[in-house]
């Protein structure tokens, strides 16, 4: 035996030698790429940090990163990258480093993400069938479908919208769904809503679906995701006033309520709600306002459903917006990422991500990620973790390798 391997095997009985909940300190403070060539390393390393005690550690000490989905005519590819966040970086732009590529045997839009786990969704390209809905942990290789009974299914007739989050005190992990009933004018042809509208909850490790309160009656927008925040998910709705305010779901109580939108003129009525979008900033509620033509305006609420704690942050022009974007006076931006210096990661539509330089007031495209302008690109800041899907008892999870 070589001097070096037996100086490794030494290194390898003196750590064997720590208690477990030692070992399980110092490996979760280990890089994700890192820990996943640990679980190669021996059958009881492998068996540890599949251990609930590592999975509840490395989760706490995880740091989020950023889940980029890419489709074009031949493939769908996921990235998950890593970014610097600190306040000497000069450019967010270059400071991403990949953990993990992989695609999957469907095409899922990123809906959200919470502690490890991926919300994802297949757009349905039948009028009569409804989207697939899937949750995957892309660390530990593993996705599920979540099966829609009958009795719970709908078509694209109706106008559906998704939440994905956990209960603060039980730690459950539920996905929600609401949709409204339309009916096609006779006169118009246009689809209206209705006022009949109803909400499902699916809670992990049950394998159904149930329905739960609505409560007041508000619209939702078409094919959007809440914000997952303090234990809520949180929308941007109308009430039959047409006046915008914020719907709340409590994951742990699973009742409705609404909040305030900032002090927006006439109570928000001539605004178009669909260019209001949500996004957290540290741990507060943010709004990013894109009603107007030609600015953006960033809210903050830094005390969590108080209303007059609505703050205005900054506004910046979307004339200073120097990448080659048409039709970029009504570009509606969604804040995915506040860094510490200010500067700001967006995503535009479908296709572009771009991020604010607070050092020189523009906004421009992140070359990294830029796209064909036939493809589609998608984008979330998301946690690594270890926890398995087949921990909550499913029958149904399915493990990827690539």
């Amino acid at each position: 035996m070589s001097q070096g391997n037996s100086s490794n095997d030494i290194i390898s009985n003196l750590f064997n030698m720590l208690p477990s909940d030692v070992i399980v300190e110092i490996l979760s403070r280990v890089p994700v790429q890192s820990v996943m060539i640990c679980k190669c390393v021996c059958k009881s390393w492998l068996h540890l940090i599949h251990s609930p005690g590592f999975v509840k550690s490395h989760l706490s000490k995880s740091v989020r990163g950023l889940m980029v989905f890419r489709q074009d005519n031949w493939s769908d590819l996921y990235n998950f990258l890593e970014f610097k966040d600190d306040a000497v970086v000069e450019d967010h732009d270059l400071h991403y480093n990949s953990i993990t590529l992989f695609d999957l045997s469907f095409t899922g839009w990123l809906y959200g993400s919470t502690d490890g786990l991926l919300f994802m969704c297949e757009l349905s390209a039948l009028e009569s069938k409804p989207d697939d809905l899937y949750l995957c942990n892309p660390i530990t290789r593993e996705y599920f479908n979540l099966d829609s009974p009958q009795e719970f299914a709908y078509t694209s007739h109706q106008r559906v919208t998704y939440g994905f989050g956990s209960s603060r005190r039980s730690g459950q992990y539920k996905v929600v769904r609401i949709f409204h009933y339309r009916i096609l004018d006779p006169v118009t042809w246009r689809w209206l809503v209705t006022s009949e509208v109803e909400s499902h909850v699916y809670t992990l490790g049950t394998g159904s679906w149930r329905r739960a309160a609505s409560g007041g009656w508000v619209e939702y927008l078409d094919h959007v995701t809440g914000l997952f925040l303090n234990g809520n998910i949180h929308w941007v709705v109308r009430d039959a006033n047409r006046c915008i305010k914020i719907s709340c779901f409590d994951l742990e109580t699973e009742s409705f309520s609404t909040t305030h939108v900032p002090p927006f003129p006439d109570n928000g009525r001539s605004l178009n709600y669909s260019d209001l979008t949500l996004f957290e900033w540290g741990n507060c509620l943010g709004l990013c306002d894109n009603t107007s033509e030609y600015e953006i305006a960033i809210w903050v609420m830094k005390e969590y459903r108080v209303e007059r704690s609505w703050t205005k942050k900054f506004v910046t022009s979307k004339l200073v917006i120097d990448f080659d974007i048409a039709n970029c006076m009504s570009a509606v931006l969604y804040p995915i990422k506040i860094f510490q210096d200010g500067d700001i990661l967006f995503a535009w539509k479908d296709f572009f991500l771009v991020y604010y330089s607070s050092k020189t007031d523009t906004i421009q495209e992140v070359d990294m990620f830029r796209v064909p302008s036939d493809n589609m690109l998608d984008a979330i800041l998301h946690t690594p973790s270890f926890l398995s899907l087949r921990s909550f008892g499913l029958e149904n999870v399915i493990s990827f390798m690539n």
